[in-house]
């Protein structure tokens, strides 16, 4: 009898060690991330209790094994590790492809567009390494969605920098909270920002960081030498600007074209912004020569200021109004700005200010901008001042008024973009050529006249020909033409034709030497090849993107996407706004709100009242 009640204690006391010591092995190698002998060594002990247990059961009990309640018993534990097993099944499969469906109608908790497609289209593994102690739980979820959709060509790392200050020094870690996108070995890295508890990482930022990574980085050089805004953090500078250009995956230097005498081949803006002083004719034509071959350019100029630049400007038949625009609807008093300080709110339809809607910029003491119409150029404005504004032309007058008979009335044009060498210039070169190089279409009179021309223009006129004198040339020899001339069909095309086509026709004609010394603003009537695209965007005013301004309502951003648009990238990532949500709120009237409440008590009582009656009828 007293064996009995030992084996039985001895029972019951195998049945609770088993469990404890495996609970007791499983939980120490989870918490200290350490399977070792100790860990090993309970969970084996729980496993013989177990086993011993069973031994016990079979040899205590007649007949346990063939009991009904042993094989109910049994049935309910294997049902029970069977849903362990398939909870954790599904779990782990949940974790390793996990997919997600965003129902938000603002796609609220999904990456931006533009994000998906360079994440996906990673070339190489990149790493996200996150120096810090306690990381954030947005800036978790934001990587996590990061790593979901990059194919596993995304890895992301936070380190500990005063476990790991090694690799903390490697990356030039200064704050606690950076965070830098890394090539896989390292070797290439970009800082991306400081994150913290209140400032978690920006989905802005870490794609631009990746474009910085693994993109071609734009470069946009700063004339200097002029009186052109300083780079450099000081009063009246652009820093600001030049942080944000950084920010953007764009390089930027400054440059003297009198020192280097030609724009860098690398160059894919230059920028000349606020010149005091004049250019010289040298920089003059080279920055010509720079858009002719497909170079881009940027120019923000003042009032009352002369940059030199006219024989330029007038090639693109941009125009740089002497006045002071004015605006006079009162609007940017809600901002301390006055009359000579214009607020915009209309932006006209260009790819610069398309997502702008009705947001404000404003422009300190800005000249207004005109242009004409040039074949091949195409020019839309886009920062247009509103009604009723005017063009001063005695900015000096402390009592500004408008004068209809000096003053020129709004709208006025502050930005103007300009694109020269498009499909339409293309398709007018080409009928030039053909009307003009083919030698079949050419009379005898026109033969015979040629050579004459050739004759008279001796060698000293050939080498001091100005295009002036070249367009004066060509009414002289139209009243020289004969009547049988004109009265052929030839020599009515020739007369339908541009003045430029025809001094394209007498450069035909001409000497060598004659061709050598046309200047640089002949070369897109050239018939024998047409120029590759070029740009240009040319503002009234600079003052709007020095330092305390630039980020002041959407200066900035006329700034970013003017630079962005000018190097083709008008397409990518102009900004990455956070996703905003739609106000769904129901906003009713102290009436209708009184009919609501009084619903929300009446319908139940009716509800249970009908409910009573019918129970009390059926009873």
């Amino acid at each position: 009898m007293k064996g009995k009640t030992l084996a039985k204690y001895l029972k019951y006391t195998l049945l609770f060690a088993a469990p404890c010591l495996m609970i007791i092995g499983l939980s120490s190698g989870y918490v200290l991330l350490d399977w070792g002998p100790i860990p090993v060594g309970f969970i084996i002990a729980g496993i013989v209790c177990f086993l011993l247990w069973l031994i016990f059961q079979d040899k205590s009990g007649e007949g346990f094994w063939g009991k009904r309640s042993t094989e109910a018993g049994a049935n309910a534990f294997i049902s029970t590790i069977a849903i362990l097993i398939i909870l954790g099944l599904i779990n782990f499969f949940g974790l390793r492809y996990s997919y997600q469906i965003d129902l938000t109608e603002n796609r609220q908790f999904s990456l931006a567009p533009k994000t998906e497609q360079v994440v996906q289209n990673l070339p190489s593994q990149v790493k996200v390494l996150v120096f810090t102690q306690t990381p954030d739980a947005q800036t978790r979820e934001l990587l996590g969605k990061y790593s979901r959709i990059s194919n596993d060509k995304l890895l992301v790392e936070f380190v500990n920098p005063y476990e790991q200050p090694t690799l903390a020094n490697k990356f030039e870690v200064r704050n606690v909270g950076d965070v830098y996108v890394a090539s896989s070995d390292g070797e290439l890295r970009e800082f991306v920002q400081s994150v913290n508890q209140r400032t978690p990482l920006v989905e802005e930022q870490l794609t631009n960081g990746l474009l910085r990574l693994t993109g071609d980085r734009r470069k946009v050089y700063f004339l200097q030498g002029h009186g052109e805004r300083s780079l450099d953090p000081r009063g009246g500078s652009i820093s600001q600007a030049i942080n944000s250009l950084q920010a953007q995956n764009i390089a930027n230097a400054p440059i003297n074209l009198i020192e280097s005498k030609t724009v860098p081949e690398d160059a894919t803006l230059l920028a000349i912004i606020g010149p005091k002083r004049a250019l010289a004719p040298g920089e003059v034509q080279e920055i010509k020569a720079y858009l002719n071959r497909g170079g881009h350019l940027l120019l923000a100029i003042d009032p009352k200021t002369d940059p030199g630049l006219n024989s330029l400007l007038e090639e693109w038949g941009v125009i740089l109004d002497q006045a002071l625009a004015i605006d006079d609807t009162g609007n940017g008093q809600a901002f301390g700005l006055r009359q000579a300080a214009p607020l915009i709110t209309n932006y006209g339809n260009h790819p610069i200010t398309r997502d702008f809607g009705n947001g404000f910029s404003f422009y300190p003491l800005a000249r207004p901008i005109q242009f004409k119409e040039i074949e091949g150029i195409e020019a839309t404005p886009f920062l247009i001042t509103n009604q009723p504004s005017w063009a001063e032309s005695e900015p000096d007058n402390p009592n500004l008024s408008f004068d209809p008979q000096k003053d020129r009335p709004g709208p006025l044009y502050l930005g103007v973009a300009l694109v020269r060498g498009d499909s339409q210039q293309r398709s007018a070169s080409r009928n030039r050529t053909i009307a003009t190089a083919t030698p079949e279409t050419a009379t005898p009179e026109t033969e015979t006249e040629t050579p004459a021309e050739t004759e008279t223009a001796t060698p000293a006129e050939t080498e001091t020909e100005t295009p002036a004198e070249t367009e004066t040339e060509t009414p002289a020899e139209t009243e020289t033409e004969t009547p049988a001339e004109t009265a052929t069909p030839e020599t009515e095309t020739e007369t339908a034709e541009t003045p430029a086509e025809t001094e394209t026709t007498e450069t035909e004609t001409e000497t060598p030497a004659e061709t050598e010394t046309q200047p640089t603003n002949q070369q897109p009537n050239t018939t024998n090849q047409t120029l590759p695209e070029a740009r240009m965007v040319v503002l009234g005013n600079s003052e709007f993107m020095i330092n305390g301004l630039f980020e002041l309502q959407l200066n900035g951003d006329v700034f970013l996407n003017s630079v962005n648009w000018l190097t083709g990238q008008q397409e990518e990532l102009l900004s990455i706004r956070p996703q905003t949500i739609t106000n769904r709120r129901i906003v009713m009237a102290p009436i209708e709100r009184r009919f609501v409440e009084l619903s929300l008590i009446l319908l139940p009582i009716f509800g249970f009242g009908a409910a009573f009656s019918l129970w009390l009828q059926r009873r």
